[in-house]
């Protein structure tokens, strides 16, 4: 995911997402889970899927809807990583509360959103972050460690 992240950062896509949806914007104009390319196009229906945990929490780049569906930034987002990783993308409503639950328990692969500076991140927990991805308070994806040797 950084190397994606970084791709995204270096063509300007991520800047141009940042400045689409950083403003307040209506829902009718907001891209949608169902208008993902990585999730309608056959080159990507044999793919693995990422469930993305998303809450809301984090307006305007992790949104839902009145539905609690993932909208706007993130879903656009997520469609350009998962195309550069060759992934297909699921979004999985998640109270703010219950996100990490939902990661430690496998339901889902990484929390969309997580604000947080590196001197705060405590590295003997279970989850790692991804490189900041969101100029205001580093924005990361969170996902669980993967298990060596044990």
């Amino acid at each position: 995911m950084n190397e994606a992240i970084a791709i995204l950062k270096e063509t300007g896509k991520l800047d141009e997402l940042t400045e689409k949806y950083g403003k307040d914007t209506g829902e009718d104009d907001l891209m949608r889970e169902s208008d993902m390319t990585v999730n309608s196009s056959d080159l990507y229906s044999d793919k693995e899927v990422i469930c993305i945990g998303v809450s809301g929490n984090v307006p305007p780049f992790d949104r839902v809807d009145r539905d609690k569906d993932a909208c706007g930034f993130c879903v656009e987002f997520m469609d350009e990583l998962a195309a550069l990783t060759g992934n297909r993308v699921k979004f999985l409503y998640a109270k703010p509360e219950s996100v990490f639950s939902l990661l430690m328990s496998g339901r889902i692969d990484a929390v969309f959103a997580y604000g947080s500076g590196r001197n705060t991140v405590d590295t003997g927990k279970s989850y790692v972050v991804t490189d900041g991805y969101a100029p205001m308070n580093r924005y990361e994806f969170v996902t669980l460690k993967q298990k060596t040797g044990e």
